[in-house]
């Protein structure tokens, strides 16, 4: 009977340490998410940035000229 009760608290131990584990896990996964999101947002903005500031300046030309 002690047995069963030191096992039962060994195994809720070791079910806290593995949740804690996968909470860790999860944190890291999400980081190097974010991480991966902001490189793809930077890479996005410096690719399609210089295109779109050329294609207002030729959109604002005429307006410039206009009285």
């Amino acid at each position: 009977m002690v047995n069963a009760i030191v096992n039962a608290e060994a195994e809720t131990e070791e079910g806290s340490r593995q949740r804690r584990n996968q909470r860790g896990a999860t944190l890291v996964e999400y980081a190097l998410l974010v991480a991966l999101l902001a490189l793809v947002m930077a890479t996005a903005v410096e690719f399609l940035g210089e295109g779109t500031s050329a294609r207002f300046q030729s959109v604002n030309v005429p307006f410039e000229d206009s009285p």
